[in-house]
């Protein structure tokens, strides 16, 4: 499902308390090399309480608490919105949002500054400062954006409908260059440790793979696994690929050259963007369908619910400084 809904701001700033699911192990009929591999997890319901963000009536450029003490950040994309939660402990509650120049946004990615990125499918990339509501650079140039994320050295590079990847050089808002992947779309983007960049894109049938490119190239290579409606991706220190598959719910984990997961864990239905807590002693995924976000120990992989956002449509996540 691809539509988002506007966010409809709708009162005082609260989110039930959440209990930690019970993990199981269950049968889920996955396909033969697969079933070996699968976990799963019983996952909580969302409160039925809806969150509202503080303050009466809209506000066009967003809000923010000024005065939470909150060091850490969960970022969501919801519509026309970004939610901006506390991170910290288990008290997790909203503490602003940000709408300026937000369109239907998708992924989100934070970079080693903390600035946060977001791909907003009216055709742009947004990028905020950290506790900054509005851009401070917006990136553009014939691009229909659904996931962003950034090198090392700066430069900026977008997963697009129709299956590239444009790439802006550092602090210029044009494209200067375009990767071509196999795919209809160009979803989930991100670096390892070298400097490779590793594309997940799909067809038209949703079924999919992902492109390694090596750094300042245009030529990829196709590394073989396949996966069914492929979203959010992230690798690991070890090089370990982790990517969500919304076709089947599930995140998998692919080792360096591997082209069958080691590790299939049974996420939830509309599972999009996964995240990693700069330490890694953490693993996140964001639900589209119940709007939540679920947390883990990483690599032990038995979720809980982290927060019920009660926002609409709700689909990247990202983190900022260390949120767990």
């Amino acid at each position: 499902m691809r539509t988002t809904l506007a966010f409809l701001a709708i009162g005082a700033a609260l989110l039930a308390s959440t209990a930690c699911a019970t993990t199981v192990t269950t049968s889920m009929a996955p396909s033969a090399d697969r079933s070996s591999l699968l976990r799963s997890n019983v996952a909580p319901q969302p409160s039925p309480t809806a969150l509202g963000l503080a303050g009466s009536g809209p506000k066009p450029r967003g809000w923010l608490c000024k005065k939470c003490p909150a060091k850490s950040f969960i970022y969501v994309a919801a519509g026309n919105e970004i939610g901006i939660f506390s991170g910290s402990g288990a008290d997790v509650h909203a503490i602003g949002a940000i709408t300026d120049h937000i369109s239907n946004a998708y992924g989100l990615f934070v970079d080693a500054k903390q600035n946060l990125y977001v791909a907003n499918q009216g055709g742009w990339v947004s990028a905020y400062h950290p506790r900054h509501l509005q851009p401070w650079i917006v990136y553009a140039g014939s691009i229909s954006p659904l996931y962003v994320a950034t090198d090392r050295t700066g430069r900026v590079y977008v997963g697009n409908r129709g299956g590239t990847v444009s790439e802006f050089p550092a602090g210029q808002t044009l494209p200067d260059r375009t990767l071509k992947t196999p795919g209809s779309e160009a979803d989930g983007i991100n670096f390892d440790a070298a400097g490779n960049l590793y594309v997940a894109y799909r067809g038209r049938s949703g079924n999919g793979s992902i492109e390694e490119f090596p750094p300042n190239s245009t030529s990829g290579q196709i590394l073989g696994m396949h996966l069914e409606g492929p979203q959010g991706l992230q690798l690991d220190r070890l090089g370990n690929i982790i990517v969500a598959e919304s076709g089947n719910g599930t995140i998998d984990m692919f080792r360096p050259g591997g082209k069958r997961p080691f590790q299939v864990v049974q996420a939830s239905p509309w599972v999009t963007q996964v995240a990693l807590t700069r330490a890694e002693h953490n693993i996140f995924y964001s639900n589209y369908r119940d709007s939540t976000v679920y947390v883990s120990r990483y690599p032990q992989d038995q979720f809980r619910l982290k927060l019920d956002s009660g926002l609409m449509s709700m689909q990247g996540m990202a983190l900022s400084n260390e949120a767990r």
